[in-house]
C-alpha cells in the first residue's frame, strides 16, 4: 500500500491495526492508526484493544476520552449535516456514553438541556453510572427525579440503595429497602432465557412453571454430581503431588 500510493480507509486500517496489535508490534499498529484520514468506532476499539493487550492502560483510557468527543461529533452532525432531529435514543446513547466515562456531572446537565424530557431507562443508566463512580450526591438527586416523574421502579431503589452501601451509608440504605417496601414495590426477580430447536425457554428465579420442570432439576442434579466428584478427584491429585513433592524432598 505504501508502494502505490493507496490511502488507508476504515477498512483496511482496521484490519492493520489488529494485525499489528497481535502479532506485537503495538508501536506500528499506533502508526498506522495516526496516518488514517477516516476513522470510525471500529478503528478507535481496534486501537484501544491494542493498547489493552500491550498493557497501554492511559493510552487506551485517553484514545477511549477521543472517542467520547467522537460520539459528540456524531450527535451534533446528526441535525446539522443530515436534517436528522435527535431522539430519546440518541439522547440516551450520548448520556450513557459519558455516564461510562464518569463524566457525570456532564451528563446529568446534558439531561437537563434536552429538547425531549427524559425517560427511566435514561435516567437508571446515569444512577448506574453514579454507583459504580462513587457519586452519591449526584445519585439522590437523579433517583429523586426518578421518584417524583412516577417512573421509579425496583431498579431505581436497588441501585440507590447499594450505592449508599458502597458508600458505607448503611443506614441510608436499609431505609430506602424500608420505603421500597412501605411503597410496595417488589423487586423483579432474575431472568434468563435461552434458545433451543427455534423455541425460546424462560426461567425466572424461584418459578417452577416450566412444563420440562422434572427433566430440567435432574440433569442439574446430575452435573452437580459430576462437579462435586471432579472437585474430590481434583484435591485427591492435589494431596497426592504435595505427598510426592515431600518425599522427593525428605519431608
Amino acid at each position: 500500500m505504501d508502494k502505490h500510493g493507496i490511502e488507508l480507509n476504515h477498512f483496511v486500517g482496521g484490519a492493520l491495526i489488529n494485525m499489528y496489535s497481535r502479532c506485537g508490534d503495538i508501536d506500528e499498529a499506533q502508526r498506522v492508526f495516526e496516518q488514517m484520514k477516516e476513522k470510525n468506532v471500529i478503528t478507535y476499539n481496534s486501537m484501544i484493544m491494542g493498547f489493552a493487550l500491550h498493557g497501554k492502560s492511559v493510552e487506551a483510557i485517553e484514545l477511549f476520552r477521543g472517542l467520547a468527543e467522537l460520539g459528540f461529533e456524531i450527535f451534533h452532525s446528526m441535525a446539522k449535516d443530515y436534517g436528522i432531529e435527535p431522539q430519546i435514543e440518541h439522547y440516551g446513547c450520548m448520556v450513557d456514553l459519558l455516564g461510562r466515562l464518569g463524566r457525570l456531572e456532564e451528563a446529568y446537565g446534558f439531561i437537563r438541556m434536552m429538547k425531549v424530557a427524559p425517560d427511566h431507562v435514561m435516567l437508571g443508566a446515569l444512577l448506574s453510572a453514579c454507583k459504580i463512580h462513587g457519586n452519591l450526591e449526584l445519585a439522590e438527586q437523579v433517583a429523586k427525579s426518578l421518584v417524583a416523574c412516577k417512573n421509579a421502579d425496583s431498579g431505581t431503589y436497588i441501585l440507590l440503595s447499594n450505592a449508599y452501601s458502597s458508600s458505607g451509608k448503611w443506614k441510608e440504605a436499609a431505609e430506602v429497602r424500608t420505603n421500597m417496601r412501605e411503597e410496595g414495590i417488589e423487586k423483579e426477580p432474575g431472568c434468563s432465557s435461552i434458545e433451543v430447536n427455534n423455541e425460546i425457554h424462560e426461567f425466572l428465579l424461584g418459578d417452577l412453571r416450566h412444563p420440562q420442570k422434572e427433566k430440567i432439576y435432574k440433569k442439574l442434579e446430575e452435573l452437580n454430581q459430576i462437579l462435586r466428584l471432579e472437585d474430590i478427584l481434583q484435591r485427591q491429585r492435589l494431596c497426592c503431588m504435595i505427598l510426592r513433592n515431600q518425599k522427593k524432598n525428605g519431608l
